[in-house]
């Protein structure tokens, strides 16, 4: 009987760290570098996960990196914004149970982050056609 509890207590506690580990934290990483390949310090990284919604920030630090630590599995979308560049938005990035994702070097474009586009047209000019007479006889 005592062989029987042992064996069970075994299984149980090796199931129990085997679930554990499947759903262990994963960590992102990555560095923002603009078109010359300078590091951008200040950036505003959002990492948001694209089943729940759950959204994080972080901000880069003197060497243009960001660490996103603790993160759990899933499908997540990650955006950068800097004033003076464009944003930057990359999806679909997959972290899986305890493994670490470098994203390696993510490059902004200079640009505004509210460009806009303006449209002219002018208006045709509408030439007036001759009175049309309606006095008609038959």
């Amino acid at each position: 009987m005592l062989k029987s509890a042992r064996s069970s207590l075994l299984i149980a506690l090796t199931v129990g760290v085997s679930a554990i580990a499947q759903t262990g934290s994963s960590s992102l990483t990555g560095t923002v570098v603009d078109t010359t390949n300078q590091v951008i310090p200040g950036c505003s990284v959002m990492l948001t996960n694209e089943v729940s919604g759950e959204q994080r920030t972080e901000t880069t630090n003197a060497l243009g990196d960001f660490v996103f630590a603790g993160v759990s599995p899933g499908i997540y979308t990650i955006r950068i914004e800097k004033t003076g560049f464009r944003p930057l938005e990359r999806r679909g990035n997959v972290l899986i149970s305890s493994t670490r994702l470098a994203l390696g070097a993510l490059q902004l474009q200079v640009g505004g982050v509210n460009e806009s586009i303006e449209v002219t047209a002018e208006a045709a000019q509408v030439e007036p056609r001759a009175p049309i007479n309606r006095n008609w006889s038959i």
